[in-house]
């Protein structure tokens, strides 16, 4: 039966094949010398990478040169090529004729790149630009008391009046050390008459280390020498290259030797600051001044306690007294000062007070042994974190969080998200029903500790813990937590002890874990390995003996496969293997029935591990892995407690599934209509909307990241007809939408702003917006003469316009616009291909004042970026764009004008003209020339050190010809200009 229905296929298979051979063997001969002709051309190639790439590292090792962009692209790009011909030619060697028969041509395709890459490569010119590492003032208290300002004057002036070459600053933990020593780094950077250093040494280092610091802050690789005294000869050759520098070196515990790194003070004007509790460390290390930093005086403390308290609080008489009695327990050390005042924030009542004063002196007489008082005063603040609190294995939630800091690096900036996520994996928020509401409450947790002061804010997405905050904490832990170093894991291997319940090795650049480490830690919970090289697989023996381990994260390491001694951790309640691209395979988890979280999103897997099934207590998944192939059919189904779930792009959501998820309240993927996209959002707790978070494509997958959800409570529809004549889908927009993106799409207006009226989207919440490839718009938004008091739009941070064939102008008015879009931060207008202007008048740009990245590319007609409108009163205007700092023109060959007016861009950074040619004047200000009324007379160079033009190489003559504001510009701004 087989043979009846295949054989006559075959056989006409088997005819053309034959005619094919015979016309094929000049083919396969032509084939063969493109081959041999590919494999000397790929050599010669990458003679020649190797060659750019010796010249790139020895100029690198200067300092103040870095290799160019393109130049970075192009080894990539070699090295990308190399691979593929490796793939090529095993997979000729091992298919043999039917290899060469189906693959065709790709050895000339192969061939063509190359050629390409040789091409491109004669053209590089200079392989390194010149560059400064940026200096930006770093963040710190005010100073308190007449001896802190004292010694700050006598310091200054000794490094910068009295030729002192190297300075000590000794003093106990929580003195000031750190503080003082950042405002005289600050004062320095201000001055930008010094290279400034700032390296923090902490009590674990390596000299190693150090020298590293100090490189990557002179912009110099040495990461490739292994040997210390010839990386010390390398900083000693760029130092003497860099006249002023100010090195400091923050947190000393032991003496190191400065000839190691690099021999600073060999040189007149290098100075050096050191900060340590010891003077006997300063005068090893060689420092010419040793300056002790005492206490505060009662009245100093006093005014920093009251000052860390805050105002708007009335405190009575009574009170007051009882302030001063606290201020005066904390001996005058501004560390303690602040985090016991810090715990007192709010407190008004006097029983508060005689309550907290009592307990802070029994602390103190309390702790024994050889703690200085600023120990105990911080213990004293993490025992008032328990306030009657439910507690887990001896510790309240807020207590926990606090401990989980000293699992990072010593002195490293600790993201608030991972700290959340953390708290989540561990089950310590489990009391709380909803994901978002746990995530909420890890914010509401993390602002307390940095409001009593346990914690310093570092930024909106960062905190940091002081070294002696985090001392105790480890103290506190009794060894039940460890941050294990590389040099201690790698080498010894003898820290893991039975007790142990939780182990950071994160950030440790660790490749390999040794084979035959096994620790015996039984009640081990909690182990941190993300952030690690960890090439290749992991021992089955390292996690073999970790029976109660809850929390494996292996995030963003380059493992290929984990062991199969996972499969029996049978108390694992969060696995996460995020960002690992090299991870294939995953062992059988089914015995890992406990399982509250799994992870696998950016991995390398093209099925789901065996055992899934099982998994009935999941509540997060993510499985957005882009080789994954399929979904198991009902799957979803064993999942009921599901609350968070992330499919990959390119699956098709399976909605019968997802229906019955009666917890799910996050959700990322692509449905396939808008039905679909209906029943999806029924599933989503609509009576908590302010709980649910999606990222949803509808319709088709394009198979490009850019037209997937950027952000939260985001729509992406794909290939769909939303209005017009015929067969449109009719979507149930949500209310608490914040993006909306459209890809392929028909049927939609001229304005698109009627479209999304029309459609009832709640436009004025969205902050996203992305249109691609729809045929039809001219427009998003269109003015009439009275335009409407509410506009929309104002709360756009993001737009993306690509592939508009009909795009006229973003904004189409008849009279003068009214400030908009306020709020926009990032503008992208690609292939729009009709548009004479952007649709952009000069009026709009007072509303623009958000701006920080705006890119237009490749629009054929283009001849104006922002429109003037009447020209004779434009031409005396100057704008003001004060955060724009990119802007990108390129490929825009009718392009004549970029704005009538002066520009003035106080913070640009990057401005990248290709392709512009017919562009007469660069009408622009930066720096500090565009912050005030400033005359031409002196204009200045641009603000920021990070500040880049990048031209082609082509189009040198015509930069030159450009008009710019002031002819002083053009030598200015040429140290700045990079050529492609």
């Amino acid at each position: 039966m087989l043979w009846t229905i295949a054989g006559p296929f075959l056989f006409k298979m088997g005819e053309k094949l034959a005619d094919y051979a015979q016309g094929t063997v000049m083919a396969m001969t032509n084939y063969n010398i493109i081959l041999e002709s590919l494999q000397r051309n790929l050599k010669s190639l990458s003679d020649k990478a190797f060659d750019v790439e010796k010249e790139v590292k020895n100029g690198e090792q200067s300092g103040v040169k870095k290799r160019k962009r393109e130049v970075e692209s192009w080894l990539a790009e070699v090295q990308k090529l190399e691979m593929e011909f490796t793939e090529f030619r095993v997979s000729m060697n091992s298919d043999e004729f039917t290899s060469w028969f189906f693959r065709g041509d790709q050895a000339q395709k192969l061939s063509i790149r190359v050629e390409g890459l040789v091409e491109q490569s004669r053209h590089f010119g200079e392989l390194l630009y010149a560059c400064e590492p940026e200096q930006v003032p770093l963040l710190t208290k005010k100073m308190v008391g007449k001896k802190f300002e004292e010694n700050f004057e006598r310091i200054w002036n000794l490094l910068v009046n009295d030729g002192v070459s190297s300075i000590g600053i000794h003093g106990m933990g929580g003195v000031g050390k750190t503080t003082l020593t950042k405002h005289i780094y600050n004062r320095f950077v201000q001055g930008a008459q010094h290279v400034v250093i700032w390296v923090t040494v902490s009590q674990i280092f390596r000299i190693k280390n150090l020298q590293d610091e100090v490189a990557k802050a002179m912009h110099l690789d040495i990461s490739e020498e292994p040997n210390e005294d010839k990386r010390a000869a390398m900083l000693n050759r760029v130092l003497s290259r860099k006249g002023k520098v100010l090195l400091i070196f923050d947190d000393v515990w032991e003496k190191f030797n400065l000839e190691k790194i690099g021999d600073p003070l060999s040189f007149s004007e290098c100075r050096l600051i050191i900060t340590s509790r010891s003077s006997e460390v300063c005068h090893q290390i060689g420092c010419q001044q040793v300056i002790p930093l005492v206490t505060l005086n009662k009245s100093e403390a006093l005014s920093l306690f009251t000052k860390t308290l805050g105002e708007g609080i009335t405190l009575t008489s009574q009170v007051q007294e009882l302030v001063k009695l606290m201020a005066e327990q904390c001996d005058g050390l501004p560390l303690g000062i602040i985090t016991a005042a810090g715990s007192m924030k709010g407190k008004s009542g006097i029983r508060e007070w005689r309550i907290a004063v009592k307990d802070l002196k029994e602390s103190i007489l309390r702790e024994d042994g050889a703690d200085d008082g600023v120990f105990k005063i911080l213990k004293y603040s993490f025992d008032r974190l328990d306030q009657g609190e439910e507690k887990f294995n001896g510790f309240t939630i807020l207590q926990h969080c606090f401990l989980n800091c000293c699992l990072y690096p010593e002195d490293s900036e600790i993201s608030k998200e991972e700290l959340i996520e953390l708290l989540v994996s561990e089950g310590l928020l489990s009391k709380r029903s909803s994901r978002r509401e746990r995530v909420d409450w890890g914010h509401v947790i993390l602002n307390k500790l940095v409001n009593v002061c346990l914690l310093e804010s570092d930024g909106m997405w960062w905190v940091k813990m002081h070294d002696l905050v985090r001392a105790m904490a480890l103290k506190i832990t009794k060894n039940k937590y460890l941050r294990i170093d590389r040099r201690s894991f790698v080498v010894e291997g003898e820290e893991w002890s039975r007790d142990l319940e939780k182990v950071s090795l994160m950030r440790n650049d660790i490749e390999h874990i040794p084979p035959g480490l096994s620790p015996k830690c039984p009640k081990l919970s909690t182990l941190l390995l993300q952030y690690n090289l960890l090439f290749g697989r992991i021992p089955a023996s390292f996690i073999l003996k970790m029976h109660g381990l809850h929390v494996l994260n292996l995030n963003k390491t380059a493992i290929k496969a984990l062991p199969d001694s996972l499969s029996n951790l049978r108390s694992m309640r969060s696995l996460l293997l995020r960002g690992c691209n090299n991870l294939k395979y995953i062992p059988d988890l089914g015995n890992l029935e406990e399982l509250r979280e799994l992870d696998i999103s950016g991995t390398r897997i093209n099925e789901l591990p065996l055992g899934m099934r099982k998994l009935v207590n999941l509540e997060c998944l993510k499985i957005s892995a882009k080789n994954l192939k399929i979904l198991p059919s009902n799957i979803l189904l064993n999942f009921r407690k599901l609350q968070c779930l992330h499919l990959p792009f390119h699956i098709e959501a399976p909605m019968k599934e997802i229906e019955k998820l009666e917890q799910l309240e996050e959700f990322e993927g692509r449905v396939k209509d808008a039905d679909d996209f209906g029943r999806l959002m029924v599933c989503l707790p609509k009576f908590k909307e302010y709980n649910r978070s999606y990222g949803v494509v509808v319709g088709e997958f394009l198979g490009q990241p850019q037209r997937t959800p950027y952000g939260d409570n985001e729509v992406v529809v794909n290939g769909m007809r939303l209005n017009g004549k015929g067969r449109r889908e009719v979507l149930a927009w949500p209310h608490d939408i914040k993006g909306v993106g459209f890809g392929k799409c028909e049927g939609l207006s001229k304005c698109l702003i009627d479209d999304i009226q029309g459609l009832s989207i709640d436009i004025k919440s969205c902050k996203l917006l992305t249109i691609y490839e729809c045929e039809g718009i001219e427009c998003i938004l269109k003015l009439e003469e009275k335009f409407p008091l509410d506009l929309p739009l104002q709360n756009l941070e993001f737009m993306k316009l690509e592939k508009l064939p009909d795009l006229m102008g973003v904004v189409m008015f008849r009279s003068a616009s009214p400030p908009l879009l306020s709020s926009l931060q990032e503008l992208y207008i690609h292939e729009c291909n009709k548009m004479k202007n952007l649709g952009l008048p000069l009026s709009l740009l007072g509303g623009l004042q958000s701006l920080e990245v705006m890119s237009v590319e490749r629009c054929e007609e283009i001849e104006e970026i922002f429109e003037a409108g009447n020209r004779a009163s434009s031409s005396s205007q100057r704008l003001h764009l004060p955060k724009l700092k990119e802007l990108h023109l390129k490929q825009l060959p009718k392009l004549k004008s970029i704005c009538n007016s002066t520009l003035l861009c106080s913070s640009t950074q990057e401005i990248s003209i290709k392709g512009c040619t017919q562009v007469k004047k660069l009408p622009l200000l930066f720096g500090e020339a565009a912050k005030c009324d400033y005359s031409y007379d002196s204009p200045l160079p641009p603000a920021s050190q990070k500040f880049q033009i990048r031209i082609r190489r082509s189009e040198k003559d015509w930069w030159e010809s450009l008009e710019l504001e002031h002819p002083s510009l053009h030598p200015l701004l040429q140290p700045f200009l990079e050529l492609h």
